[in-house]
């Protein structure tokens, strides 16, 4: 079996053309498309790759003062129950690993920060259940979307691209319902985020799934481009 230890599921190896062809979002339409053994594997090894470095990245919630035990309990209940189906469904969607495979999350009262590579994560304590939900993801996709190359570059405001992958992400863990519930309680946080959620909740399906396959291509177009 392919484990996260070996050569080809180490985050960030797996780039051979016929697996990284079928990256993300891209992959249920072109396994219909598949005519080879050769591309039916490469299928199979992506998935496999992706299940095993889900369930090897370690997530610990810490409290910054013990009034935040119980929020910090909270937390640590939902990411045992739903972390591993997170993780994957941030992975697909990006289509991108994460180098540090221990995240320390701090919950404090304050405004929630994703932090940079390697460094702890920062999250409210008071949010009620499901925006702790919410917000977990959403803090969560910054760190995956911080190792696509160049994205900066095709989306300057990177809540755009991320509004419209939350929406599908939340959607699918958690329902439509939620997601538009989520939708409306960021757009209240600050006129930026409105105008991003204003933006992607007028998209369609189709044109929210395009833009998410667009991301994989933004940081290949900026690959070929460099001298």
């Amino acid at each position: 079996m392919t484990s996260a230890g070996s050569p080809v599921c180490a985050a960030g190896a797996i780039t051979s053309p016929q697996i990284r062809r079928f990256r993300a979002l891209e992959l249920p339409f072109r396994l219909v498309q598949a005519k080879s053994l050769r591309a039916i594997l490469a299928m199979t090894m992506w998935v496999s790759c992706q299940h095993a470095l889900a369930s090897s990245i370690a997530v610990e919630f810490v409290a910054s003062a013990p009034e935040f035990e119980v929020a910090t309990d909270s937390y640590t209940r939902l990411w045992t129950t739903e972390g591993p189906k997170i993780i994957e469904a941030l992975q697909r969607y990006s289509g991108a690993s994460l180098p540090d495979q221990r995240i320390r999350v701090i919950v404090f009262e304050g405004v929630s920060r994703s932090g940079r590579r390697y460094e702890p994560l920062w999250i409210r304590a008071s949010y009620p259940e499901d925006t702790k939900r919410a917000t977990l993801v959403h803090e969560l996709l910054h760190r995956y979307l911080n190792e696509v190359d160049g994205l900066e570059t095709c989306y300057p405001e990177i809540h755009d691209i991320m509004s419209i992958m939350l929406f599908d992400i939340w959607s699918e863990l958690y329902g439509a319902p939620f997601a538009t519930k989520q939708a409306e309680v960021e757009s209240n946080r600050s006129a930026r985020y409105r105008k991003s959620w204003s933006h992607a909740l007028s998209l369609g399906q189709s044109a929210r799934r395009s833009e998410i396959i667009n991301v994989r291509k933004c940081g290949e177009r900026l690959s070929r481009e460099q001298p």
